[in-house]
């Protein structure tokens, strides 16, 4: 499309600050979202690519780094506002249709490859994990970030309290599965169509060739996770201290970071 209309405008600079909201905790010492997993100084200029990019914010401040971004996503709609987006921002961000299953590119391409909160979701994980693996350059990295199951979330607020204490697991006859998809993304209007909750050994396990990746860990949560502790009405976990909610949340955060340095 042409110029962006003035609605469109309105559309940009709202999801601008509901990203900015939602990843405040994520932001660097230069106001970078995402900047504490994202090492955008060491890769000012490079190649990469955002895996999953949803709307974009990633790639949006990735472009806005001097990288040299291509995106993808299987959402047509999304697709079109991140191409929106960088024409009217005028940012170099290449966008197309595309499976993290089957990924379009040639082995060993990019400096760098984010794919954020997308592997959960996927048909077949294992795959998705290697084909990241396969376009990154040696020496660059893959940052993902998944559910992680050991944590607070998961075993206390999902497991327990909506499986067992209100019988959702009785009704979906036991499947782990039905439960997390129904409580995690989308739980408002009722949940997510798969959602996995992920292990670190699940990533040292379905590397196919191990010996080629350093495979790292990060808890993040993000910590304002805790505050709703032990449930929403009675938030217990808002009067702990700022750094010992994050000393929780680095080893039993929800959210977590796997970092791939391929050698």
């Amino acid at each position: 499309m042409g110029v962006p209309d003035g609605s469109l405008e309105s559309v940009i600079a709202e999801y601008e600050r509901k990203y900015r909201k939602h990843l405040i905790e994520s932001i660097d010492d230069k106001n970078r979202p995402g900047g504490i997993f994202i090492p955008y100084d060491s890769i000012k200029g490079a190649n990469v690519l955002d895996v999953a990019c949803g709307l974009g914010w990633a790639s949006i401040n990735l472009a806005l780094n001097g990288c040299n971004v291509q995106a993808i996503d299987l959402t047509p709609n999304a697709v079109n506002f991140v191409k929106n987006y960088a024409k009217y921002k005028n940012l170099k961000i290449s966008v197309n249709e595309m499976s993290a299953e089957q990924l379009n590119f040639e082995s060993n391409a990019f400096d760098f490859v984010l794919g954020w909160g997308f592997i959960m979701h996927t048909e077949n994980p294992e795959r998705a994990l290697n084909e990241l693996i396969r376009v990154v350059k040696p020496g660059g990295k893959v940052v993902i970030y998944f559910y992680y199951k050991h944590s607070i979330s998961y075993w206390f607020n999902i497991f327990f309290i909506r499986g067992i204490l209100m019988g959702y697991l009785i009704k979906y006859r036991g499947s782990s599965l039905r439960l997390i998809s129904r409580f995690t993304d989308g739980q408002s209007f009722g949940g997510n169509t798969k959602t996995l909750v992920l292990t670190r050994s699940w990533f040292n396990k379905n590397v196919i060739f191990p010996d080629n990746v350093k495979i790292t860990f990060t808890g993040w949560g993000p910590p304002s996770l805790i505050d709703n502790f032990p449930i929403s009405k009675l938030p217990l976990g808002k009067y702990l201290p700022r750094k010992f909610k994050e000393l929780i949340s680095r080893r039993f955060g929800f959210g977590h970071i796997c970092t791939i340095q391929k050698h």
